[in-house]
């Protein structure tokens, strides 16, 4: 880890601290930058997701409440 100063707004690290529940300026910027970085990597819209593969059984046994299949 390395030391680096920079210039924050009182009133908004103070409103982080609350919101992050973190007792100091830099707990709460680290945690700030954490979850920056992993929303990143989470997929922005539902089409970026892999294709759900589920079969009519695979939803009979998760629902447990859908009727046989007709055909």
């Amino acid at each position: 880890m390395r030391r680096t100063s920079i210039f924050l707004d009182p009133d908004v690290v103070a409103a982080a601290q609350r919101e992050l529940g973190t007792a100091t300026a830099a707990e709460a910027v680290r945690i700030a930058l954490e979850q920056v970085v992993e929303r990143g990597r989470r997929p922005r819209r539902w089409s970026d997701l892999p294709p759900l593969e589920l079969t009519r059984e695979d939803l009979r046994k998760m629902r447990g409440d859908l009727p046989d299949d007709p055909s």
